[in-house]
Parts: structure tokens; sequence; C-alpha cells
């Protein structure tokens, strides 16, 4: 049985014409009929107002909107770049940080290589687990990252993914014992990661590449924090607080600007003294908190020509084989303890002051003790530093690299990139162009270096990239010729830098010229660090007088394509903001214009703009009256 709904039933008025109400003696139209034509009145008065609003709206919203002050965007100043920095600017001594062992900079050109190849050796080999323990990788990154010791490292752990293993101390639940042990780092300007102690050990980590290697993050304990320093006076306070070790591998002093920018085993030079001094460790003495110990403690063995086996001469091929090596390491330490504690090195510091042991091997015999453990051959089933390291020497000779072959230092000022700058678009267009990238993928810019440039205007937000400097660096921006510092930026681990800039107010008119500086990086010469450059063009005008944007070219590079006329080559639009600073009067003033401007966008001259006014008024008064009658009508059929 199919259940229907009941017909509807029919209305008492339907059919019925009744008698005429108006005077006229007309007859009444029937009720759907005056239904219809109310209907009808009612989307007239409805159109009257929306189209009298709107010409009214037009002027009126285009008036506020240009009497709204423009966003306050102080010129010159650098508000955002990349990599991202900020984080560490508060930073301060004390605190732990997270780090990418990537980004941060050394602070000293050279390692001792056989230092990095014994860890590399026991990481590697898989002795540890052989005898059932850990990894040594996972207890030093957890000493590192002020844990203690690792706890659990089940198979696929890896050092990038914290979460993959577990150390002794939980985070947030260190103590003063286990973060004294920790690597420590200054934060220098822009945020820039400078690393004063951790060297090897993060160039440990860097060259697991199976862990991540560069990738891998580490907390470090912050030593200071200058990063309201400019480059120049950054440098001097590292030195003043011996902070940075300025010596080359053979003892010869050299400028901030010859330092390696990044951790790795190819980024240093191979200070053989001072692979031989980690050997020495609690054997002739003991390593303590001053920064760069062991490089003082190399130094006075280079100033005193300490050789092979402690014969006077070279140190090259003390690591040939176990024997050398051990007879050389006894040697060296046996010279540690016969110094006074009051005996005079290298830093202005006492042998006292660098950890020197009064008794050889803690007063225990060859065979027992720190030395007795260094002696222990590849065989045994937990072999000395020195046999790792000779093992991992030997590996890479087998795979055809020169465990000898060293980095050479590269001068960091001689790195020259390249510098390009556009319009900073508008938030409008900036959504605009976020819809199609969202839509299409990633939007290439169309304007190329070779774009001609008709002028930048003062005051005008810009957008600066810059590639091919050197690695996770800070750079000046400054605008010449009467230098004006824009602000610093961090390249990242592949030289390069986006910032966005607003040009100073107040800009001559003219060429001028964006520079990139490396400053600070060596005393001997004031104008030394010049990194990069490119031609600026001010036009003179304001950012809303449609002031062309374009783009930054580098020195001795034609501001348009040969044969091509400047005037007739596309410039990039932009939107372009600046303060107003001008009185009450003055923003009245640019309303006006402004509002001209808007309604020209929509193809209405000026000339029209108090005609469509008084339309406007006049149908919204058309409009009520419409309305007035449709009302009147409805009340008739009640």
């Amino acid at each position: 049985m199919t259940i229907r709904p009941p017909a509807a039933p029919s209305h008492p008025d339907a059919g019925i014409i009744a008698q005429p109400t108006h005077a006229t003696g007309a007859r009444r139209p029937s009720r759907a009929a005056r239904s219809v034509i109310g209907r009808l009145l009612a989307t007239l008065a409805a159109a009257a107002f929306i189209s009298g609003g709107a010409a009214a709206g037009v002027i009126g919203t285009t008036i506020a909107a240009a009497a709204e002050p423009a966003a306050d965007v102080q010129g010159g100043h650098i508000v955002s770049s990349a990599p991202d920095r900020t984080g560490y600017l508060a930073a301060k001594p004390g605190d732990l940080v997270d780090v990418r062992i990537g980004d941060v900079h050394p602070t000293q050109p050279s390692l001792g290589y056989d230092e990095v190849y014994y860890k590399l050796g026991r990481y590697t080999q898989g002795k540890d687990e052989a005898r059932g323990k850990l990894n040594k990788k996972f207890d030093d990154w957890c000493e590192t990252n002020g844990q203690g010791e690792a706890k659990a490292a089940p198979a696929g752990a890896r050092l990038d993914d914290p979460t993959s293993f577990t150390c002794e101390i939980a985070l947030g639940a260190e103590t003063e014992d286990s973060t004294a042990a920790m690597k420590t780092v200054v934060i220098g300007p822009g945020g820039s990661l400078y690393l004063t102690d951790g060297h090897h050990t993060l160039t440990s980590f860097a060259e697991l590449t199976a862990d991540g290697g560069m990738n891998i993050h580490v907390r470090l304990k912050v030593l200071g924090n200058l990063s309201d320093k400019t480059p120049a006076e950054f440098w001097n306070v590292m030195k003043a607080n011996k902070w940075t070790w300025l010596q080359d591998a053979n003892g010869r002093s050299i400028e901030p600007k010859m330092l390696p920018t990044t951790v790795g085993l190819r980024s240093f030079e191979n200070d053989e003294y001072r692979s031989l001094l980690y050997f020495g460790r609690d054997i002739g003495y003991t390593a303590g908190t001053i920064p760069f110990q062991e490089f003082y403690w190399g130094q006075w063995l280079r100033d005193g020509q300490f050789g092979v086996r402690g014969e006077t001469g070279s140190l090259t091929g003390w690591d040939a084989d176990a024997d050398t090596a051990l007879t050389t390491v006894k040697a060296m330490t046996e010279r540690q303890v016969a110094l006074a504690d009051s005996e005079s090195m290298p830093g202005g510091f006492t042998a006292k002051d660098l950890g020197r042991l009064s008794q050889w091997n803690n007063g225990k015999k060859a065979t027992k003790g720190d030395f007795g453990d260094l002696s222990v051959p590849y065989a045994e089933e937990k072999p000395g530093k020195i046999a790792y390291m000779l093992q991992h020497r030997a590996a890479l000779r087998t795979q055809g690299i020169d465990p000898d072959q060293a980095a050479t230092l590269a001068d960091q000022t001689k790195v020259t990139g390249k510098l390009t700058i556009v319009a900073t678009p508008s938030r409008a267009a900036a959504g605009a162009a976020g819809h199609v990238a969202g839509a299409a993928g990633a939007a290439e810019s169309t304007t190329s270096q070779t774009d001609a440039v008709a002028g930048f205007a003062s005051g005008a937000a810009v957008t600066i990239t810059g590639s091919g400097f050197v690695t996770n660096s800070p750079l000046a921006l400054e605008v010449h010729s009467d230098p004006t510092v824009l602000g610093t930026v961090v390249t990242d681990d592949a030289g390069r830098f986006t910032a966005q800039v607003t040009l100073p107010q107040g800009l001559a008119a003219g060429e001028h010229e964006l520079q990139a500086w490396l400053r600070g990086l060596d005393s001997t010469a004031a104008d030394s660090g010049l990194v990069g450059s490119a031609k600026l063009t001010v036009s003179g005008k304001k950012p809303d007088e449609g002031a062309d944007a374009g783009t930054l070219l580098p020195d001795g590079q034609d501001t348009a394509p040969d044969g091509q006329d400047q005037a007739k080559t596309p410039a990039a639009g932009a939107d372009l903001s600046q303060n107003r600073q001008q009185s009450q009067t003055q923003q009245q003033t640019e309303a006006t214009t402004d509002g001209q401007g808007a309604l020209a966008a929509t193809g209405a001259s000026a000339a029209l703009l108090q005609p469509l006014a008084v339309f406007g008024s006049l149908a919204l008064v058309g409009g009520a009256v419409v309305l007035f009658s449709a009302r009147t009508l409805r009340r008739g059929e009640r």
C-alpha cells in the first residue's frame, strides 16, 4: 500500500472576484496578481537602493581607505631573512639551545684529524655491539646533549631521530654535572652560531651521513651572546675573551676571514700536534674548561720543536704505526708532567691552568691506567683509541682516500655572490599569487636579471635575494655612496638568503649601489670584505606615485638587454609602501586624490565623481518611494 500525502484543501477565495476598493471603480487585481506586482515593486526598490548605495559606497569606501595611513614600515630595516635565526637572539649565557650542526660556525681553522678518525672507527667498526654494548655514538650524542650516557638504542636508531634511542637523563632533568660536559656556542651578529668547543665531536657526527650528517641536531650551552655587536666588534670581543683560535696548523696567525664556515673534516686543516694531544688526555694533563686548551699545549710543543718519538724535528709520521704512536704519546706526556705548575705557557696561562698532572699516568704503571687502555691492540675485544684510529686510517686507504690529505684554508672575502632585488608584492598581489601557486604549484618569477630598471622609489618595500656567498655567514647589506646600513642577513648552507627590506626614506634620486659585506674579518684592511654589489637606481618618486619596480643588477651589467630601449622595457609592477608623516590636511588631500585613482581603476573618470554622487542620492530616494508603494499595495490585500 502506497501512502500518499492528502490533497491540499481548496482556498476559500479561489476564483472569487471581490468588489473594487479604489475610488476609480476599476476592477481590483486578483491576490495572486497583486502578489506578483508587490514582489516586482520590492525588487525595483531593492535595485534602487543597491545602485544608489553602490555609487555612494564606492565614493565613501574609497575615501575611507585612502584616508587610512599606510602600514608603518621602518625605512632601511630588514624585516625578514632566510634562514631565520631570530630565536637565538634572546639566548642568555648558560641557556641550552638546539642547533642543526650544519649551521654552526667554527672558531678554529684546524682539527686533529686522528681524534676524528678514532671516533669514526669506534662508531663504524662494530666492536662495541659485538661485545653487547651500545654504539659509542649514542653515548657521545647524549653527553653532548647534556643527558649523560645512552640507556637504550634499538636496531635502526639514528642520531637524527632522538626519539629512536634513550638517554639516561631525560630532557628537563639535567643536572649541573651533566650540563658541565656540554659543548659551547657564542651567539653572533644576526643570530649566527659560533662554536667554541666541540669541533671534533660535531665534525664526527657530520661525517656520519647514514645518521643524517649535517642535519643532526644537538643542544649547545651558550657561552655568550654578542648578537648586538657589529661584525668587527664581535671579533674584537671574541679575541679579547680568547673564544677563538686564530693560528693555522703551522702556528701562523690568521684573520677570521680564513676560518671555515661549517664543520666537517674537509673544512679544516690537519693539526698533528692537536691530534697527538688528544691521546695524551689523563696521562700527562687533564682536559678542562678553557676553550682551545689543547691548541695552547700544541703551541708549546711546536715552539719546542717536539718531534716523532720525542726527538727534535717534525711530527709528521707519528701515527704511522702503533709502536711509534705510543712512544710519541709517552714522550710528550712525560714532558708535560715534568713542568712546574707555575710554568708560563702560551696564551698567558700556566701549566696548572692547562691541566698539567703532577704524576705521569696518575701514578700508575704503563700497563695500567689510561696509558694501558690506550695501548690495547685492535685484535682485543675492547681496543684502545690508538688501535681504532689506525684501523680507520687503513680503511680510508683501502677506499683510495689519503687520510692525511687536509683542506686548504680559503679566504671568505674572496667568495663573491650575486644580488637581485625586486619590489615586494602588496598583500593583495601576494594573496592572488598564493591562490595560483596553491592550484598549480610554485609560481616562477617573471622578473629576470636582465630586466630594465626605471628606478625604485625612496622608501620602497623591496625583496633582496643573494646566492653564491659564503655559507652560514652574516652579511651586512648597505646602500652606497653615502653608506646606509640596511641590516644583517645570514646565508643558508648553500650560500643563499632572502630579505624583505624598506629602502631608506629620503634616499636621493640617482645611481646608488647595494653592497654585501663580510665585515670585521680582516683587521689589516678597513675596506676588506666586500663580497657582492649591484647597481640601484632611485627614481625620486614616492612609492604611491607609480615608481617602476625592477631588478637590481650586478656591477658592469647593462640595465636593459642589448639593443633594447630602457624606456620601452617592461618593469615588474608591484605595490610599494612607505611611511606617511603628513598632517591631517595632507592626508585628506591624498584621500581625495587616491579616491579618484580608485574610480579610474574601475573605468570611471574623475569628472564623473560628482554626477555619480547625485545619481546615487536620487536612486536612494526613488527606491524609498517604490518601496512605500509596494507596502501600501500589500496593506490593501488584507
